[in-house]
């Protein structure tokens, strides 16, 4: 302890104490109003919020603040007010969530944000994303936040999520599905890429993403997936070159369609069937005629589903067909052709 001849005590002050929650006359009002969680006090709590929002600001400060354990509720109760106020009020709101201890309130404070379109620098969700030690939830809903972003370092954060091994799979996935918010060439690049990925959750997931993307860049990428080991897999590429209208990519499809396996020709003919375009449908039509029963039942189903006219001839032909269930597809296809 440090002296000074007699002048009193020089020792340096200890820290004050963490702040406590000021329970000011408006701030109880406020406390007793958001315990009440009913449709009539919230829409009291949003009026009183956007009309006065330093009070209301300062009772932000109180509930984020308080280590009172019945002060949960009372957070989660402000998360679902975030929708409702002004920019300020619910981007404060969520800045607290996130540096909350409990990690559903970091989870809900997330989820506030992608609602509100809030991916601000000073939320610093990139750390929660990047962090080994937040929960899997905290982390998926980092990922679709950043994915908010058009930064280029949040797009390259997403990416390098996506391909690392280390991460896992399941953030890995989500990861994926949140680069198709925002697309550009490096994106595809990384998808088509991920389409030769060892783990199939992977390559599916890729699959998808390039079929909702629906980029003719990614076409030839998505050709080489339709060999796949995987049958999800390859019916997520086949989707995607069907989603795309490119003549180029409906070529390829009825390559793929004619030269499969039979089990594959069926996948083929339950998805190409909903293109109904003329060049789709004839290729089906020609498996009217194919050696394998299975193939020619779904063909025949095909061409009932979309009532092609000009399968007719080889539909009356499979009226005499050996197998009861071709014999039956063909007359029903008949039959709503020309009802």
């Amino acid at each position: 302890m440090l002296t000074n001849m007699g002048h009193g005590d020089l020792s340096l002050p200890a820290k004050p104490p963490r702040k406590q929650a000021r329970h000011s006359r408006d701030i109880r009002r406020l406390l007793a109003l958001l315990g009440q969680d009913s449709t009539s006090t919230r829409n009291t709590l949003i009026r009183i919020a956007n009309e006065s929002p330093a009070p209301f600001l300062e009772f932000v400060e109180a509930v984020f603040g308080s280590d009172d354990a019945h002060y949960h509720q009372h957070r989660l109760r402000l998360l679902r007010l975030v929708d409702f106020l002004d920019s300020k009020s619910g981007h404060k709101i969520v800045l607290h969530a996130l540096q909350d201890s409990s990690s559903e309130i970091r989870v809900r404070g997330l989820q506030a944000a992608y609602r509100i379109h809030d991916n601000s620098p000073d939320l610093h969700v990139a750390d929660l994303l990047l962090s080994d030690e937040e929960p899997f939830n905290v982390r998926k809903w980092a990922v679709h936040l950043l994915s908010l972003s058009s930064s280029s370092e949040a797009q390259r954060i997403l990416r390098f999520m996506a391909r690392d091994q280390s991460v896992p799979l399941e953030l890995r996935v989500e990861a994926i599905y949140a680069m198709t918010n925002s697309v550009d060439d490096r994106a595809i690049g990384t998808l088509c890429t991920l389409l030769g990925d060892s783990h199939p959750e992977v390559r599916q997931s890729s699959a998808w993403a390039l079929a909702k993307i629906s980029a003719p860049s990614s076409i030839m990428c998505l050709l080489a997936a339709l060999e796949d080991s995987s049958d999800s897999v390859r019916e997520w590429a086949a989707r995607a070159l069907l989603g795309m209208h490119s003549a180029h990519a409906l070529q390829c499809l009825v390559d793929a369609l004619h030269q499969a396996e039979p089990n594959e020709q069926i996948r083929l003919i339950r998805i190409l069937v909903a293109d109904r375009s003329d060049f789709v449908l004839r290729a089906i039509a020609q498996l009217l005629c194919s050696d394998d029963v299975r193939v020619r039942r779904h063909a025949a189903w095909a061409m009932g589903v979309a009532r092609f006219a000009p399968s007719a001839p080889l539909l009356q032909e499979l009226i005499d067909d050996e197998d009861d269930q071709v014999r039956r597809y063909a007359v029903v296809a008949l039959r709503r052709m020309f009802a």
